[in-house]
């Protein structure tokens, strides 16, 4: 879908294919978790780390690396949280709309946080396209407040 960008209320001229976010910047304590409204303070505490949305431009076969490794790593409390890309078969093939990334000679369109693009996403064909002042836990506030705005 091209306006999977807009889905967390950012500048209309993001418009990404694939969103990645790291499993482990997430604290998450059902423990913790009441019922009732979710508050800012509920937010802050899943989202503790202030890392900034980025959009980015990879090649197919560099991204459908990354996101295999992350795969690799799934189950040990650092593994990517991925969106708008499939795998069929437990990270070996990477589908967008039906069609192995890693086989054409496409870029793609990512959005990911600094942590990320810090970590895997600084290579020469790598183009890093914006860095929007907005953080991952404000970009989840606003959406919220949109999608559900207080009676």
């Amino acid at each position: 879908n091209e306006s999977e960008g807009d889905s967390v209320q950012l500048p209309n001229i993001l418009k990404w294919k694939v969103g990645l976010i790291i499993e482990n910047d997430l604290r998450f304590d059902p423990a913790s978790c009441g019922s009732g409204t979710i508050t800012q303070y509920d937010i802050l505490r899943v989202f503790p780390f202030q890392d900034n949305i980025f959009s980015l431009s990879v090649p197919g076969s560099y991204l459908a690396n990354v996101l295999s490794c992350g795969m690799s790593m799934k189950g040990s409390g650092t593994f990517l949280a991925i969106c708008g890309i499939e795998t069929l078969d437990q990270g070996k093939t990477w589908l967008l709309t039906g069609i192995d990334i890693s086989k054409t000679d496409l870029n793609y369109s990512v959005a990911t946080i600094t942590y990320l693009k810090d970590a895997e996403f600084l290579k020469p064909s790598v183009t890093i396209w914006r860095e929007f002042n907005i953080t991952q836990t404000q970009g989840l506030i606003n959406y919220l407040q949109t999608k559900y705005p207080p009676c």
